[in-house]
């Protein structure tokens, strides 16, 4: 996350996430969701 120029928090959200077994990672900001998707991470932010 932070070698694509994203936030510590978000990676950190997003990998405690899939850790503890989540599967889709659900933000409203933007880039994180961008990010994660570029990673090929399932993301989405929600309506």
């Amino acid at each position: 996350m932070l070698d694509e120029g994203g936030d510590f928090a978000d990676g950190l959200i997003a990998h405690e996430g899939q850790w503890l077994g989540g599967e889709t990672f659900v933000s409203f900001d933007r880039e994180a969701v961008g990010l994660l998707k570029k990673q090929g991470h399932d993301a989405l932010i929600p309506k």
